[in-house]
Order: C-alpha cells, then structure tokens, then sequence
C-alpha cells in the first residue's frame, strides 16, 4: 500500500446510462464515514461505457472525494469479468485499505 492511501476507501458505483443508481448512495456514504475513521478519503469507480462524467457531482454529493471514470465501448453491457478486471486495477493502483 503506498503511503498517500493508507486509509482511503473505494466504492464501487452502480450505473445505468451514467446515471448513478440504487443503494449506490448509501454504499459511498458508508464509504466515507470508513474513510473517515482511517484517515483516509473516499473514492468511487464508476465503470460504463459512454459518458460517465455526470456520475462524478452525485458520488460527491453522496461523500466521494474523488471519482474514477472507467469508459470503454466493451463495457457497455455488464459483464462480470471485464468490470472486476477493471476495479481490480484501480484497487492495485490506489492501494486502498477497503473495497
């Protein structure tokens, strides 16, 4: 884990056509309240394909202090392998201390 994200967190956000959905709210406030406790930040990842961009003002609303945006033309329609390849990067890459 590198030192700048020893208590950060990251959510994974639901998504249909760039609108954030569901109980995806609740996931990044309970992220953020975690984060909290660690010292850390909340992060989202928001994985589509398209324009994801206007995911990013809800998850801050929601407690996520930064937004990752993963938009490829091949994850446009949910598959479970290809969106846990994508998560799984940003988790290496951040270092987070909870998924």
């Amino acid at each position: 884990m590198s030192e700048g994200s020893m208590g950060h967190v990251l959510a994974f956000a639901e998504q249909r056509d760039g609108v954030v959905r569901g109980a995806t709210h609740e996931v990044v406030s309970t992220a953020a309240a975690l984060a909290a406790s660690l010292d850390g930040e909340a992060h989202a990842i928001v994985v589509g394909a398209g324009d994801l961009g206007g995911a990013g003002p809800a998850l801050g609303a929601s407690g996520a202090e930064r937004v990752k945006v993963a938009s490829h033309a091949d994850l446009g329609s949910y598959a479970a392998e290809a969106y846990a390849s994508v998560v799984a990067d940003a988790v290496r890459a951040g270092g987070y201390a909870a998924v």
